[in-house]
């Protein structure tokens, strides 16, 4: 190409990109000026542990200076969410009573508490409340508010709750000096998000760069640095499967994107950050909810919530979710089967015992598997790969069973010494995949390998996957003179193994495609192969031991401050002749939050983490590598953050300014005959994250943000040349927008529309393969409907509305234009 033309295109896009990130400051901007006139009620500081209700209603009347009326049989059996930092007093109950089938009325200076009334949406939540003198979120002075259970779509999807990150437990998220973004159920369900990648998408912290059905492995990248095998996903705070299977959205209340180290908060962790799905809980009063919809192509699925309690003093409850999912999907030649069930159970055994139960079992599978790219000559335009095909072949499948067993106890022993704990174990066992990757070559043609391939009637079990592990934590609370002490001290432990057989199936190769369209084949036949023994391939342990104390100076100043003993232990793994190796660090957390009014949080924090060492693979883009199955030492990053966070009338805004140090590991190749994967160097990624989540007006919702990264190779002893450049897959800016509105003479109608623009990428370490910037638009629209006597919802959403064509990765192509629709009803 001309440099002059080449020079103008980049020029161009990087006009775009400008233009973009112009338009997200402006609406960000609009965001606090559209919402600024909006009135403030009088707020107060509330800290009220997560305890018995009743003993919760007493605290809070003393800090609110209200009146509490209930029946004591009203309060029986329930216990509160933790409330802490300056709320309404009206916010304060509507929190304090979150999920416990209970809504209250205020009149005057007495709130009185009834039971709540379901939601069109089958879910318990806060209903209408009367407040005397006090208007609603939206300024307009009415007399009537309408306080919903946190995240609804009536508060623009803006939580004002978090569940305990890692040992520290009661903050509210305002007051958590954390970057932490949350996806309440409101938005998950509006969003059709069958899979977590409809979530990744609009999440505003998150460059999504691999789709769900690549081998059951959806992936992103947290301020830069890529979630590898699964270590990055959790589940109400516990680890999940080892390499990132089954990571279900069906039974899930909301999902909670922590960006940034977590090492002392969650012991060996991936340097971006960690997602932790939280799972829905039962209900305090019957409730049933069916969905029947499409997820693109003719890939139909049928899904049930049901929940309520067991027995008549609502002292044991349960949630029951199943899906079944089959048909082709928006990619032709590829389709995908789901069959989901999982149960949830809590059983109030005391006012202060709380013990919990969770279970699930999900069977996943995909047919004719999309490729994996790797860019052996000049990488080809997006534009001239048909997206909608599967470039795989359709015979070839992934498949995935797994189970999950957690429990959770919780006793607060008295108001002063509270003990909780969990345990969770997961296993994949019986993983089964074959795996198409596509090598261009420097003609422009194309060889395709297709790894394991069996003869008929062979085992096809690649590997077992086993996780198991948890934690246990101590709080106790005390003062000391006018500062107010939570000390917690604890433990988490983690063990992840997966099993495999000595021998795989043999690998076919086809050569001298082209990529005017793809080439299928015939299923071959091939000779039954021996597996040999099945022997354990490898062995990850992390045991964690810590001690923190959240410090309450006064009502503008706040500290937490902790360290962790972390260790790593890989068990040696005879068939790689791998020696394995331990490595112990501390690693400390120092986070001091400054209020300076009551809707204001800013806040500072240093934090290190350990992370465990990289493992040397058999390939890298189908070449051998020679150093295959050695395992390298751990390493520790280091992070500083500056941030902020705004209450704005009914918008939240987040602001994140941070700094990451982390030693570098990857694949040299220098030598394309001798490929090694070394651990060498320093990347250093500077950034910044803002966040908006909120009602702009009363029919107005955002969600959005912009993250601008400076990811670069500071140090580079093995390849000086490689200082300065950028890591592969790692763009340097992307935002996302969604807007939902619902017209005041069509109440039941909410439309939407977005883009998601993600800046330029490069595929190799010399930033010489790059991969262009893209922006795509989604649209969509919900009507509520009443049919008969039955309440009905219906939703409609175009992802990638214009069908761009674009590299998500240097080894994944995007998706195509993809149509969902669904409709949903509760009885």
């Amino acid at each position: 190409m001309d440099v002059a033309v080449r020079a103008n295109r980049v020029g161009t896009e990087r006009d775009v990109r400008r233009m973009v990130i112009v338009a997200v400051l402006m609406t960000l901007t609009l965001a606090v000026t559209g919402v600024a006139r909006a009135q403030t009620p009088a707020t107060r500081t509330f800290d009220i542990p997560a305890q018995p209700l009743a003993t919760a209603l007493t605290t809070f009347g003393q800090q609110s200076g209200l009146q509490v009326s209930a029946p004591a049989e009203l309060l029986q059996g329930r216990t509160s969410t933790a409330v802490k930092g300056d709320l309404t007093p009206t916010q304060a109950v509507s929190q304090l009573l979150a999920g416990t089938g209970l809504t209250f009325r205020l009149s005057g200076t007495t709130v009185t508490l009834e039971p709540a009334p379901q939601t069109p949406g089958g879910a318990i939540q806060l209903g209408a409340v009367r407040v005397a003198g006090e208007g609603d979120e939206s300024g307009r002075g009415d007399s009537t508010a309408t306080l919903q259970a946190d995240g609804t779509t009536t508060q623009g999807y803006r939580s004002t709750a978090v569940s305990p990150v890692g040992p520290w437990e009661g903050r509210t998220l305002l007051d958590t000096p954390y970057s932490v973004t949350v996806i309440p159920r409101d938005l998950i369900e509006n969003l059709q998000a069958t899979t977590p990648d409809q979530i990744y998408r609009v999440t505003p912290t998150v460059q999504f760069t691999r789709q769900q059905y690549a081998l059951d492995q959806p992936q992103v990248n947290l301020r830069g640095f890529a979630q590898v095998s699964g270590a990055g996903a959790y589940r109400d705070g516990l680890q999940t499967d080892a390499v990132g299977h089954a990571e279900t959205t069906e039974d899930v209340e909301r999902v909670e994107v922590l960006t940034g180290l977590s090492g002392f908060l969650y012991g060996p962790a991936n340097v971006g950050g960690l997602i932790n799905y939280v799972s829905k809980r039962p209900t305090a009063t019957r409730m049933n909810r069916l969905t029947v919809g499409n997820g693109g192509g003719n890939n139909w699925y049928a899904q049930g919530d049901f929940g309520g309690p067991i027995d008549s003093a609502g002292r044991v409850g349960y949630r029951v979710n199943a899906v079944y999912q089959d048909g082709g999907t928006s990619i032709d030649d590829m389709a995908v089967k789901k069959r989901f069930i999982s149960g949830a159970f809590d059983w109030h055994a005391t006012d202060r015992l709380l013990w919990q139960f969770d279970s699930s079992y999900r069977d996943y599978e995909v047919t004719g598997t999309q490729a994996v790219w790797s860019i052996g000559g000049s990488r080809p335009s997006a534009d001239q790969i048909d997206t909608s095909v599967s470039w795989g072949q359709p015979w070839t499948d992934a498949s995935f069973k797994t189970q999950r067993y957690a429990t959770r106890l919780r006793w607060d022993a008295n108001d002063a010494v509270t003990l909780r704990g969990g345990w969770q174990f997961t296993a994949t066992p019986g993983s089964a995949y074959q795996v198409a990757l596509n090598i261009v070559q420097p003609d422009g043609t194309y060889t395709q390998r297709i790894s394991d391939v069996y003869a008929p009637g062979d085992n096809r079990t690649n590997k077992d996957l086993y996780r198991h592990g948890g934690q246990v934590y101590a709080d106790v609370r005390f003062q000391t003179g006018a500062v107010v002490h939570k000390l917690t001290a604890g433990a988490q432990y983690w063990d992840a193994w997966p099993t495999a057989y000595v021998n795989q199936a043999p690998r076919i190769f086809y050569n001298d495609l082209t990529l005017d369209h793809p080439t299928y084949f015939d299923k071959p036949v091939v000779e039954p192969v021996d597996r040999g023994e099945r022997f354990r391939a490898g062995e990850n342990i992390d045991t964690t031991v810590l001690v923190g104390d959240d410090i309450t100076f006064d009502e503008h100043w706040s500290l937490l401050a902790g360290i962790a003993a972390s260790r790593i232990d890989i068990r040696p793994t005879p068939v790689y002749d791998d020696p394995g190796y331990e490595k112990s660090a501390a690693t400390p957390n120092l986070s001091l939050i400054f209020k300076p009014v009551k809707a204001v949080a800013t806040y500072v924090n240093y934090i290190e983490a350990l992370e465990p060492g990289g493992i040397a693979g058999t390939d890298f883009n189908g070449v051998p590598v020679v150093n295959a199955g050695e395992v390298f030492q751990p390493l520790v990053s280091r992070q500083v953050e500056a941030g902020s966070k705004v209450t704005v009338g009914g918008v939240l805004l987040t602001a994140a300014l941070f700094q990451i140090d982390k030693a570098l590991q990857y694949y040299d190749t220098s030598n394309i005959d001798a490929v090694r994967f070394v651990q060498d160097g320093l990347q250093v990624n500077r950034g910044l994250e803002l966040t908006a989540f909120g009602k702009l007006t009363r029919d107005l919702t955002l969600t959005g943000g912009l993250t601008l990264l400076d990811p670069r190779i500071r140090k580079q002893q093995e390849d000086p040349t490689l200082e300065g450049k950028r890591p592969i897959d790692v763009t340097d800016a992307f935002a996302k927008v969604r807007v939902e509105y619902r017209p005041s003479f069509l109440p039941r109608l909410s439309v939407s529309g977005g883009f998601i623009y993600t800046g330029d990428q490069y595929g190799d370490a010399l930033n010489t393969d790059r991969m262009p910037a893209y922006t795509l638009l989604d649209i969509g629209a919900r009507y509520e409907a009443t049919i008969g006597h039955q309440s009905v919802t219906f939703r409609l959403d175009v992802d990638n509305l214009t069908d761009e064509h674009y590299w998500s990765r240097s080894d994944t192509l995007g998706d195509p234009r993809t149509v969902l629709f669904s409709m949903s009803t509760s009885f």
